[in-house]
């Protein structure tokens, strides 16, 4: 499974959340969006988040760490 897998704006929107510090809602909305269970879509907001983190050095989001 990967972020690809997603459709495009559904993917901006996982982004958006991230970006705002809410990857409960992102998980949330990749679950909605889907078919993957909460420990795939864990994953995938997990892999966009790390992405977003090495896209843009300074940024840490909410602090906001969690494992599935």
């Amino acid at each position: 499974m990967d972020r690809l897998s997603l459709p495009e704006d559904v993917l901006q929107q996982v982004k958006e959340l991230i970006r705002r510090g809410k990857p409960i809602q992102a998980i949330a909305l990749v679950r909605n969006q889907t078919e993957y269970g909460l420990k795939e879509a864990g994953a995938i907001v997990q892999a966009l988040e790390k992405e977003l983190a090495q896209d843009s050095p300074n940024w840490t989001g909410n602090q906001t760490r969690f494992d599935v």
